[in-house]
C-alpha cells in the first residue's frame, strides 16, 4: 500500500490514529498478551501437564487468570473507534487534495479525458478509500496485525519451552507471511487492471449519456446499453483474474495450519521421545503456532475489499503526486501594475497531443491593439478557438510566443493573468447555486478585503442591467436568490447566456473574449445584449469569435482563419472589397465556432473441515500424551494423525480454490448484469425522473451501488456458508461426543453470532446515512470537474476547495456516532471468545478431575465448537461490505421495479402505419387549439417536449394524423420523428458512431454521405485523415460547436423522419420564431419574461399592433387585416 496518501491527514485524522495504534500494538501485543490464541495456548498447555500429572488447576485459579484477559473489550472497543474515526476524518481530508491538482491541472488534459470520468473515477476510489479507513484500518488490519504479536509470544514461548520445535515450524510459518504478502501484490496488480477497464466505463458514462431527451427522441437506449456492455466486457477477465487470484491465496491460507498442526505434532512426538521436550510444552508451542496461522486466515474474507482499496489509494496518489504545469494557485510570476492590453501573437503553432499529427495553428503572427476590437473569423475548423485557449493559458503553444503588452504570458502568473480577462463562451456553464452567486462569481480573483469594500449585490444589478438580464431574474418568485439547477437547466439556454455575460461584465475585465456570446438569444434581445457588449467593450481589449458576421461589422480589426492560417486580415468594407473568404462568409453566413477540447459439494466438504480436524486434533493431543517410555505407540500415533492433518490441509486447499473459483466466475458476471440492468432500467425512464436527479447521482447508482454487490462475493459467501456448516457440525460432533460439555459451549455461540448481526444492521443504517451524506459532495465534485475551463477562467479554484471542504467535514462530523456505536458492538463480538473458552477449559477441567470425560473427549468438544465461534467472527469482520451489498441491493430493486408512466420499452399502443403516416400535427383542448410565441425563456421549447412525449398534457390531446399520441405506440411514434436541439449532443466515439444512431438497420454508406451533404458537414469530414472514423471526443470535444451541430443535423435527416423538430431552422413545426404555421390557431398567447402580455386569434393580434405584430414584422409574413 501507498503510505504516502496519510500524508494527507489533518492533525485530527493522526490524533485518530495516534489512539487506533498504541491500542493494537501495546494493548493488543502486552495487554492481550499477543492475542486470545496465547491465552487460550498458554491455558492449553498447562491443562495437559496438570491432567497427565492429575494436578487440576482450581476454577478459582482460571477464574482469576480468565479475569485478568477481560480487557480485550476496552482494546477492541478502542481499535474500532479509533479506527473509524481515522477512516471518516481521513477521508474528509484526502478527498480534498486529490481534487487540488484536478482543479489545478491544465486543460489540455481534460479535453483528452470524460470529465464525468475523471470525478466519477475519483469518486469511487475515494469511497474505496474510505471503506479502507474505516474498516480496513479500524477492523481489518488490526487482523493481519495480530500475526507479529502472535508469533513473536509465540517464538518465547517456544524458547522458554524448548527452543528445537522453532527451528522446524518458524519456516512454515514465515512462509506463510511471504505467501500472503506476494499474493496480495499480486491482487493489487490484477486490481490495478480492472481499475483501467473500469475507467473506460466511466469515461463512457460521461454526461452526454444522460442527455434524456435527445437519447429518448432517438431511441438509442439500446444502442448506447449494449456499447456500454462492451466496456463492462473488458473489465470482466480481469475482473475473474482477481478473484481467482484471491481464492489462491485464501485457499492456501486456510490449508496451511492443517498442515502446521500436521508438521508441529510430527516434531514434537520426535523431541518427546528424546525427552528434549514435555507433552504440555509441546501443545503449548503448536497452539501458538498454528493459531497464529488461523489469525492470518481470519482476514481472508477482507482481502478483495483491502487489496481494491490499495489499487484505489494508488490511483489518487497518482493524481495528488501530479504536478501541473499551469498551476492557477502558484505564487510564483510577474505581476506587472498599468497593464494596457496589447496582445501579440509571434509565429505561434499549437497541436493537441489526441492529434498530433493535425497543427490546428501555424506559424500565426497576430496583434490585437489595446483598447480596440479584434474579430477572428473562418470555417469551421479553421482554429478560431484555439487562438483563445492559448490567451487564457489553457494551451501551451510548440512554437512562438504570446506577448501581453511587453510581457510573455508564461512568465506571468497565472491567476493574475486571468483576472484580466473575462469569457464568455458558446455554451454557457452555471453552478447550481442561486443567480446572484453565479455571477459573482466574477470577482473570484478579489481578495478578502477586497470583497469586504465592495456592495456585492449593487455589483451584480449593475451587471446584469447591462446584459439585458435584470428584468427576467426580477419577474422570477425568488429573483436573485433563485437557484438555477444543475449546469443552470432550470433556465432557458437564453437566460444562461445572459447570466454569464454579466458574470464577465461584473469584472470589468482588462480583456473581453467574446466566444459567440450572443448566439442563444433571440434577434431583439441580441440586439440589446450586442448594444451592452458594444458598451462594455469601449476602453478594453476586446477579441470576438464571430459566427454571426453582422456582429462583427465594427470591429477595428478583422482576422480571417481557415486551416489554422491567417489568410486576410482587415475591417469589414475592406475584406468586403478583396472578395476573399470574408466576402464568401457574408455572403453564405456560415455560422461556425471551434471549440477544440475534447454450488456447491466443495462447499459443504471444505465446511465440514473443521468437524475433522476438531477430531484429528483431539487425537494428536491424546497422542501426544502417550508417555515417552511407550515409543513405537508414540511414534505410530503421531505420524498417522500428522498424515490425517496433512490430508486434511490438501483436501482443505482443494475445496477452498474450487469454492473461490465458482464464486469468481459467478460474482463477476453478477456485478456486470447488475451494472447493464442499472444501465438500461435509468435509461428507460421518463424525463421528469432525470430532473430530480442529478448526473452524479446517477453514475454513482451505476459505479458504486452495483459494484456493492460484492461485498457479497466468494470470501464472504464462502466464510457465511463455512460457518453456518461449521456450527450445525460441530453442535451435533459435541453433543454426541461429550453433550454436558457440547452445550455449554453451545450456549454462548448465539450472543456471539446476535452481536455480530445487530453491528451488521447498524453498518447497513451507517451506510445508507453516508450515501446521504456524500450525494452532495459527489454532485458538486462532478459539476466542479465538468465545468474546469469555466472554473479555471474565472480563477474559481480556492472558492471550489474551500466548499468542497466544507461539504466533507459536515460528512465527517454525522458519521461519527455511527461509527462508535458499530466499534462498541465489534469489540462485543470479537472479546467474547475470552470468557468462552475461560468457561470451556473451567468445565473441562471439572469433568477431567472427576473422571467423567476424557482428554479426548475435552478437545473434540472445544475444537468444534470454539472454532466455529472464532469463524464467526471472520464472517463478521465482513460486515461492513455486506451492510453495503444490503443497502446497494434494496436501491437497484426499487430501480429495476421501477415503470415509468411513459415508458420507452413499452409494446402496448397502436401501430401507425408507416405508408400513411403524413406528419400532420394538431393541438387540442389544451384549453384550446394554442400557440405560444414569444421570446427567449417563453415556454416555446415545453411544445417540442410534448411532441415527443417526454411529458402528457394535464388535460387535453396532441393529435398525429388524427391519432391522440397517447394512444400510439411510443417506440414506432418516436421513430417518425427528429429532433435538433439548440444545444447539439454528440456521443464518444467516432464520427460514424454518432450519425448513424438512432437510424433503422443496414444504413448504406450513399444515404449517410447523402445526409452530410444535406447537412453541410461532408467536406469538413473527408479533410480528415481519418474521415468517418475520426474520433470526436469525450463529448464532442474534438470538434467545434458549428461542426457538432452540423452533425446533429445530418444525424437527424439520417432518419428521414416525417416530423422535424428544431429549436431554430427549418423545420416541420417551428416553436421559436417561425410564426406562419400558427396563424389558423383559436388562441395564440404571447409571453414575455414568464407573463402573459397578449392573446388572441392571429387577426386580433395583428389589429393591436403590438409585440406579436413586432414579431410577425420581423419575420416578413403575410398580413391578414
Amino acid at each position: 500500500m501507498n503510505w504516502n496518501l496519510y500524508a494527507q491527514a489533518s492533525q485530527r485524522g493522526y490524533i485518530a490514529l495516534g489512539g487506533d495504534c498504541p491500542t493494537v500494538g501495546v494493548v493488543g501485543g502486552f495487554l492481550q498478551g499477543g492475542d486470545i490464541s496465547d491465552f487460550l495456548s498458554i491455558n492449553k498447555g498447562l491443562g495437559v501437564d496438570n491432567v497427565l500429572e492429575f494436578d487440576v488447576v482450581t476454577a478459582d485459579g482460571e477464574l482469576v487468570k480468565a479475569n485478568r484477559y477481560q480487557n480485550p473489550d476496552l482494546f477492541w472497543a478502542l481499535r474500532g473507534g479509533g479506527g473509524g474515526t481515522f477512516g471518516v476524518v481521513t477521508r474528509a481530508t484526502i478527498r480534498v487534495f486529490p481534487d487540488t491538482p484536478v482543479v489545478t491541472s491544465e486543460i489540455i488534459i481534460k479535453a483528452q479525458v470524460n470529465s464525468s470520468a475523471w470525478a466519477q473515477g475519483l469518486t469511487v476510489a475515494l469511497t474505496a478509500l474510505q471503506s479502507l479507513n474505516r474498516e480496513e484500518i479500524g477492523g481489518r488490519l488490526v487482523i493481519i496485525a495480530e500475526p507479529p504479536p502472535t508469533t513473536r509470544s509465540t517464538y518465547i514461548m517456544q524458547a522458554s519451552a524448548k527452543y528445537f520445535l522453532l527451528d522446524e515450524t518458524e519456516k512454515l510459518s514465515l512462509y506463510h507471511h511471504i505467501h500472503s504478502v506476494l499474493e496480495a501484490w499480486s491482487d493489487h496488480d490484477i486490481d490495478g487492471g480492472c481499475d483501467v477497464a473500469h475507467w473506460n466505463s466511466w469515461r463512457y458514462l460521461g454526461r452526454e449519456k444522460f442527455q434524456v431527451k435527445h437519447v429518448t427522441a432517438f431511441g438509442i437506449q439500446n444502442a448506447l446499453a449494449d456499447k456500454y456492455l462492451g466496456f463492462l466486457r473488458q473489465g470482466e477477465k480481469p475482473g475473474i483474474k482477481a478473484r481467482l487470484a484471491i481464492s489462491f491465496m485464501i485457499s492456501f491460507m486456510n490449508g496451511l495450519p492443517f498442515l502446521s498442526y500436521g508438521l508441529c505434532f510430527w516434531q514434537s512426538g520426535r523431541y518427546i521421545i528424546s525427552g528434549h521436550m514435555s507433552p504440555g510444552a509441546a501443545v503449548t508451542a503448536t497452539m501458538a503456532i498454528v493459531i497464529g496461522g488461523f489469525s492470518i486466515g481470519r482476514v481472508a474474507p477482507s482481502l478483495q475489499s483491502f487489496m481494491a482499496s490499495t489499487a484505489s489509494a494508488s490511483m489518487i496518489i497518482r493524481s495528488m503526486q501530479r504536478a501541473s504545469p499551469e498551476d492557477p494557485l502558484s505564487t510564483e510570476g510577474e505581476r506587472p501594475e498599468g497593464v494596457k492590453g496589447e496582445v501579440s501573437f509571434n509565429d505561434v503553432s499549437l497541436v493537441y497531443p489526441s492529434r498530433q499529427n493535425v497543427a490546428v495553428l501555424k506559424h500565426v503572427c497576430l496583434k490585437m491593439p489595446a483598447g480596440k476590437t479584434t474579430a477572428i473569423v473562418g470555417p469551421t475548423g479553421s482554429g478560431k478557438s484555439s487562438i483563445v485557449g492559448l490567451v487564457e493559458r489553457f494551451y501551451r503553444p510548440i512554437g512562438g510566443n504570446i506577448m501581453l503588452d511587453e510581457h510573455d504570458i508564461q512568465d506571468l502568473n497565472l491567476r493574475w493573468l486571468r483576472s484580466q480577462l473575462a469569457y464568455v463562451g458558446q455554451e454557457p456553464i452555471l453552478f447550481n447555486t442561486t443567480i446572484q452567486e453565479n455571477i459573482s462569481h466574477g470577482l473570484a480573483y478579489l481578495d478578502d478585503a477586497a470583497r469586504s469594500s465592495r456592495d456585492i449585490k449593487a455589483a451584480v444589478i449593475e451587471a446584469t442591467k447591462d446584459a439585458n438580464a435584470h428584468d427576467f431574474i426580477m419577474a422570477l418568485p425568488k429573483g436573485y436568490d433563485t437557484m438555477v439547477g444543475e449546469k443552470g437547466l432550470q433556465l432557458s439556454g437564453g437566460q444562461r447566456q445572459r447570466i454569464a455575460i454579466a458574470r464577465a461584465l461584473i469584472r470589468d475585465p482588462t480583456i473581453l473574449i467574446l466566444d459567440e456570446a450572443t448566439s442563444a438569444l433571440n434577434s431583439r434581445a441580441e440586439k440589446l445584449v450586442q448594444k451592452a457588449l458594444t458598451k462594455a467593450a469601449k476602453g478594453r481589449t476586446t477579441i470576438v469569435i464571430a459566427h454571426r458576421l453582422s456582429t462583427i461589422r465594427s470591429a477595428d480589426n478583422i482576422v480571417v482563419l481557415s486551416a489554422g492560417e491567417i489568410v486576410e486580415r482587415g475591417d469589414h468594407d475592406s475584406l468586403m472589397a478583396n472578395q476573399g473568404l470574408y466576402a464568401n462568409l457574408v455572403n453564405g453566413q456560415q455560422l461556425t465556432e471551434e471549440k477544440t477540447d475534447e454450488d456447491d459439494d466443495a462447499l459443504i466438504e471444505n465446511a465440514s473441515a473443521s468437524s475433522w480436524q476438531a477430531i484429528f486434533f483431539a487425537k494428536l493431543i491424546e497422542a501426544v500424551s502417550v508417555p515417552a517410555s511407550q515409543y513405537n505407540k508414540l511414534r505410530s500415533e503421531t505420524s498417522f494423525w500428522a498424515l490425517m492433518y496433512l490430508m486434511l490441509g490438501i483436501v482443505a486447499i482443494i475445496s477452498w480454490f474450487g469454492q473461490g473459483a465458482c464464486f469468481a466466475f459467478s460474482s463477476e458476471r453478477l456485478i456486470r448484469r447488475a451494472k447493464d440492468t442499472t444501465f438500461r432500467s435509468i435509461l428507460r425512464q421518463e424525463v421528469s425522473f432525470f430532473d430530480e436527479r442529478s448526473t452524479g447521482d446517477l453514475t454513482t447508482i451505476l459505479s458504486q451501488d452495483t459494484t456493492h454487490l460484492g461485498g457479497l462475493d466468494a470470501a464472504v459467501l464462502g466464510s457465511m456458508i463455512t460457518f453456518t456448516v461449521t456450527i450445525i457440525g460441530g453442535l451435533a460432533l459435541s453433543v454426541a461426543i461429550g453433550w454436558k460439555l457440547g452445550l455449554v459451549c453451545a450456549a454462548l455461540i448465539p450472543i456471539t453470532v446476535g452481536s455480530g448481526y445487530v453491528r451488521l444492521i447498524i453498518l447497513s443504517l451507517f451506510d445508507r446515512k453516508v450515501r446521504q451524506t456524500q450525494a452532495e459532495s459527489a454532485a458538486y465534485a462532478n459539476e466542479a470537474v465538468r465545468a474546469i475551463r469555466t472554473v479555471a477562467s474565472l480563477g474559481l479554484e480556492n472558492e471550489v476547495l474551500q466548499r468542497y471542504r466544507a461539504i466533507l467535514e459536515r460528512d465527517a462530523a454525522a458519521s461519527l456516532r455511527s461509527i462508535l456505536q458499530a466499534s462498541v458492538l465489534f469489540a462485543l463480538s470479537q472479546s467474547l471468545l475470552m470468557p468462552t473458552g475461560a468457561l470451556v477449559f473451567w468445565y473441562s477441567s471439572t469433568l477431567l478431575a472427576t473422571g467423567e470425560y476424557t482428554l479426548t473427549q475435552c478437545f473434540i468438544c472445544f475444537s468444534a465448537l470454539v472454532t466455529g465461534a472464532q469463524t464467526a467472527g471472520a464472517v463478521f469482520n465482513s460486515a461492513p461490505d455486506m451492510s453495503k451489498a444490503m443497502q446497494a441491493g434494496r436501491h437497484l430493486r426499487n430501480l429495476f421495479e421501477r415503470v415509468p408512466p411513459i415508458d420507452s420499452y413499452s409494446t402496448e399502443g397502436r401501430l401507425l402505419p408507416a405508408e400513411a403516416c403524413r406528419g400532420a400535427i394538431e393541438i387540442q383542448d389544451v384549453s384550446q387549439f394554442v400557440a405560444l410565441v414569444g421570446p427567449s425563456g417563453c415556454g416555446k421549447s415545453t411544445v417540442l417536449s410534448l411532441l415527443e412525449r417526454f411529458f402528457d398534457p394535464e388535460t387535453g390531446q396532441i393529435q398525429v394524423d388524427g391519432s391522440s399520441i397517447t394512444g400510439l405506440n411510443i417506440s414506432q411514434y418516436r421513430s417518425c420523428i427528429a429532433m435538433v436541439g439548440q444545444e447539439p449532443v454528440v456521443y464518444s466515439g467516432t464520427i460514424r458512431e454518432n450519425l448513424v444512431l438512432g437510424a433503422a438497420e443496414g444504413v448504406t454508406e450513399e444515404a449517410i454521405v447523402q445526409a452530410c451533404k444535406d447537412a453541410n458537414i461532408y467536406e469538413f469530414i473527408s479533410s480528415l485523415p481519418d474521415g468517418f472514423a475520426t474520433v470526436v471526443g469525450a463529448q464532442g470535444s474534438m470538434l467545434s460547436g458549428g461542426q457538432k451541430q452540423r452533425v446533429a443535423i445530418a444525424r437527424a435527416l439520417l432518419r428521414n423522419p416525417k416530423i422535424l423538430l428544431a429549436a431554430k431552422g427549418r423545420t416541420t413545426i417551428s416553436v421559436a420564431h417561425r410564426l406562419s404555421t400558427i396563424k389558423r390557431a383559436d388562441l395564440i398567447c404571447v409571453m414575455d419574461q414568464g407573463k402573459l402580455v397578449e392573446k388572441g386569434t392571429h387577426e386580433q393580434l395583428m389589429a393591436k399592433r403590438e409585440m406579436y405584430y413586432d414579431l410577425v414584422q420581423a419575420q416578413n409574413l403575410d398580413t391578414v387585416s
